[in-house]
This record gives C-alpha cells, sequence and structure tokens, in this order.
C-alpha cells in the first residue's frame, strides 16, 4: 500500500503543486493549504524534495493567524520532520540550525493549548516529535517522558499507529542507556 500511496502522489503532483498555487493568494484556503504542506514532509524527503517541501511549509506558516490550533501545530510537527536533523549536518548555514532550534522550542510551547483545546492528535504528535528531538539531543529522561505521554494520549485516542511510533522511541530510548532487558 505505501508503494501505491507513493506512486498516486508521484502520478499527481503537478496537481499537488497547482494546488498549493491556486491556494496561495487565497486566504479563505490558508488552513486548507497548510493542511496539505503538513501532509507531505515525508513525501517530499524520500522524493528529495525537501527543499521545494520547507519552501511550502515557510510560506504557508505566514498564514498562522488564518489557521486552526491543530493545523499549526501539525505544520511545527512537519517543520521538525523537514529540518530534524539540521543539528547533525554540519553544511548548513547558522540559519537553518537556529531556525530549527526556535521550531523546537515554539512546539514544545503548542503543547499545552492543544491540550486545553482539545486537540489531543495535535498534542500526541508534537509530544512525540519532541521527544523525538530530545533524544537526538541526547536528553533521555526528557524524551522518555514526551515519549510516555504521547503514547498514553495515543491509546486514549485509540491511534495504534501514534502508540507503536511513541513504543519505538521508547525501546530506542531504552537501548540507547542500556536499560533494555535480555
Amino acid at each position: 500500500k505505501h508503494r501505491q500511496a507513493m506512486a498516486g502522489l508521484d502520478d499527481e503532483y503537478s496537481n499537488i503543486r497547482g494546488a498549493f498555487e491556486y491556494a496561495r493568494h487565497k486566504p479563505d484556503l490558508a488552513d486548507r493549504r497548510l493542511q496539505m504542506a503538513a501532509a507531505l514532509p515525508y513525501y517530499w524527503r524520500l522524493r528529495g524534495r525537501l527543499a521545494e517541501g520547507a519552501a511550502w511549509l515557510h510560506e504557508t506558516m505566514d498564514s498562522l493567524q488564518l489557521v486552526s490550533l491543530r493545523t499549526h501545530a501539525l505544520a511545527k510537527v512537519a517543520l521538525l520532520f523537514v529540518n530534524g536533523d539540521a543539528n547533525f549536518r554540519w553544511n548548513l548555514n547558522l540559519s537553518v540550525m537556529q531556525e530549527s532550534v526556535r521550531l523546537f522550542e515554539e512546539a514544545q510551547t503548542l503543547i499545552a493549548p492543544c491540550l486545553q483545546g482539545d486537540e489531543q492528535q495535535a498534542a500526541a504528535m508534537l509530544m512525540l516529535t519532541v521527544g523525538g528531538m530530545f533524544d537526538y539531543h541526547g536528553n533521555f529522561a526528557r524524551s522518555e517522558a514526551y515519549a510516555t505521554a504521547a503514547q498514553q494520549a495515543f491509546a486514549a485516542l485509540g491511534d495504534l499507529r501514534g502508540e507503536q511510533v511513541a513504543r519505538i522511541l521508547l525501546v530506542r530510548l531504552a537501548m540507547a542507556q542500556g536499560n533494555l532487558p535480555v
């Protein structure tokens, strides 16, 4: 199914670009445009189109006052995915690394409003992403706290995929700390 979905996106990519272009100057479509951009970073990474994806995400982020809290949160998750390994790519300029730090901090601050605003799915995605970022930076305790909270949130939502991804992060953390029982 994954290959079929990727092939379908490949086949429709000119239409996806067209949709971005069409919605570019239509404020009433800002939320939809950012939702679409937030759904595509995995595709962009696999197809070597991260620069294009980052450009669409950045452009759509300029419309934050026009989008829902959920869309804003998912867009932060997408941008962190696109820039997720910025601190490990020596060839990036300082502004990209600073942007990644800023996005990371903004993602953390969005969790509480999402939880208070009944956007549990968005909060869980943010917690999982922030937990993964803390793992990258070697802060295993904070990573584990966020991953555990994300797993519990996904479980409460009945989101098995999210719950499993959070468990994978928890297992990875246990392995990194030598705490995995043999």
